[in-house]
């Protein structure tokens, strides 16, 4: 399948890391989120992601992380990609993307109606979501980071929970004995845990995050009301043994 042409999003996101002379792990380790997930989002390689609202989350943290508007960047991923789910009306209410008012490309009218030719439309988005996101620095973007494959923690061989907050909600995720994080989250953050043997998560309230375990989701667990807390191993969600959960 051929891959979808770039919108300027990852563009942006390694340009305002390079700004800052951050490598992929020296952001990784800012955002709480893995360096191949970065690399990803940074090639615009939306597909290796666990799933679009992974990758709304996932951008919406490491755009925030780098200074960038997350509405900005927000917007543009859905003029590219469209909306895949229902989702709640946004919280964020930062003024809409400027270069929507004012880049249009040769030839074409400033206020077209719609729908006009699908081409062009697509075409206009781009160019003023690019324009948007990069108007910081006009400079050359650093080469690219190398292919980087979001392994998912093979079978047998450790545990990975991925989850994004669907409303604000405080959390606490314990890596093999230690509190790796621990904290607030606001609606629509994300974040990505590793460990060799075991994972616990405690939240603030169920229902509250969207949660994938071991490469498989898990849905929305816990009472809506009540805290939940879970411990997930590298059995969890790959065979009949379920995670001890309360």
């Amino acid at each position: 399948m051929a891959q979808a042409p770039p919108i300027g999003i990852g563009r942006a996101l390694q340009k305002a890391r390079g700004r800052r002379g951050l490598t992929l792990e020296d952001a990784g380790r800012g955002t709480r989120l893995r360096p191949d997930f970065l690399a990803a989002l940074e090639r615009e390689a939306f597909e290796a992601l666990p799933g679009d609202v992974y990758v709304r989350g996932f951008l919406r943290s490491y755009a925030s992380y780098l200074g960038l508007n997350p509405s900005k960047v927000m917007r543009v991923y859905d003029r590219a990609h469209g909306e895949t789910r229902p989702r709640p009306a946004p919280v964020d209410r930062s003024p809409a993307l400027a270069a929507s008012e004012d880049v249009a490309l040769p030839g074409t009218r400033r206020h077209f109606p719609w729908p006009m030719a699908a081409g062009v439309t697509i075409i206009a988005l781009i160019v003023a979501g690019a324009a948007g996101l990069l108007s910081r620095s006009a400079s050359t973007p650093e080469p690219a980071p190398p292919d980087v494959a979001p392994a998912v923690a093979a079978a047998g061989r450790g545990v990975q929970v991925d989850l994004v907050a669907l409303r604000e909600v405080d959390i606490r995720v314990t890596v093999d004995g230690a509190i790796e994080f621990e904290g607030h989250l606001l609606e629509e953050e994300a974040r990505s845990f590793v460990a060799d043997e075991q994972i616990s998560l405690w939240l603030q309230y169920g229902r509250s995050v969207e949660l994938t375990v071991n490469g498989k989701e898990a849905g929305r667990p816990g009472p809506l009301t009540e805290p939940y807390q879970a411990t997930y191993d590298a059995s969890s969600f790959r065979g009949e043994r379920s995670p001890a959960g309360r």
